[in-house]
């Protein structure tokens, strides 16, 4: 199966404590995490998606059928639940997948676009 190294890929980011943190968040700089209380709920967010891609690629699917899956996938998160900060970070952890390893540009494009559109926790 062509995807089987990338789905191996995911189980090992999955297996490894995937996790967000004030490093995340600009730790680095001094920033610290907006909401400490949500950063577990963030963790089971992403293993949520993760998993549902990495079942996904075990139907071996063609570049058409995965791109559609991606955009559904990431207009069904509901960005209301999230601060701005936090679904942006939930995004571009996600996006690493099928950006570098998929060569798939369709999550990365759509929330370039609507970055701004959508509505957020506040």
């Amino acid at each position: 199966m062509r995807y089987e190294p990338i789905i191996k890929k995911i189980e090992s980011k999955l297996e490894s404590s995937v996790h967000f943190t004030d490093y995340d968040f600009g730790g680095r700089d001094g920033e610290k995490c907006p909401r400490p209380h949500k950063t577990e709920w963030l963790t089971e967010q992403f293993s949520i998606l993760m998993n549902q891609l990495k079942d996904f690629l075990n139907n071996n699917p063609d570049q058409n059928q995965l791109s559609e899956f991606l955009l559904s996938e990431i207009k069904n998160i509901n960005s209301s639940l999230f601060l701005k900060e936090e679904f942006e970070l939930l995004i571009w952890k996600y996006m690493e997948i099928p950006f570098f390893l998929l060569d798939n540009r369709t999550v990365h494009n759509y929330f370039e676009k609507n970055k701004n559109l959508l509505k957020y926790y506040s």
